[in-house]
């Protein structure tokens, strides 16, 4: 199996030679799994604190072969306080896999670029929800990636839900009903 990996963004123009490859590929396979292979958080503190800043970071790997197609993204996160110390990390692996036609090999630049584009768009949105999941589980408030541009490897945004911490009844009657 021939494995390469990219951590750049795809060109918004390529030329049409690779435009033919991707078509070709796009035309020989089709996504059919998303899951993450590994899920990982952590505080760094005991205790209430607030994120200050957020840092992200992403990595392409993608593997192909005759009738085989896979895209493999890892995703980091480190949360900071006001004075630059660690909250809170967070690491996830995401496998996009496609079903190939059994006689098609993909061409090794279709492939990275497909992988950039098409698989890593198609992760996003489990990314996405995995990271807001996963603050709030710490006990943060809950995280959340903005849109993903075409040809970004990262959110237009960033932004943490503050939300206040509720006064002590004021719940909006939640549980009136359970007392009766």
């Amino acid at each position: 199996m021939t494995k390469a990996s990219t951590t750049t963004g795809p060109a918004h123009q390529f030329a049409s030679d690779l435009q033919e490859q991707v078509a070709d590929l796009l035309g020989h396979a089709d996504i059919v799994d998303v899951r993450p292979s590994r899920v990982s958080a952590e505080l760094a503190t005991e205790g209430p604190t607030t994120v200050a800043t957020a840092a992200f970071d992403s990595q392409i790997e993608y593997a192909f072969d005759q009738g085989r197609f896979r895209n493999r993204f890892t995703y980091e996160f480190r949360f900071e306080n006001q004075t630059g110390e660690a909250v809170a990390t967070m690491d996830f692996v995401l496998i996009v896999e496609w079903s190939v036609d059994p006689d098609f090999i993909p061409a090794e630049q279709a492939a990275g670029h497909v992988a950039a584009t098409t698989g890593y768009f198609a992760a996003f949105p489990y990314l996405r929800e995995l990271a807001q999941s996963m603050t709030a589980r710490l006990g943060l408030d809950p995280f959340v990636l903005g849109i993903l541009k075409r040809g970004d490897l990262k959110p237009g945004s960033v932004s943490m839900v503050v939300r206040p911490a509720s006064a002590a009844g004021d719940d909006d009657d939640v549980g009136d009903d359970l007392d009766t």
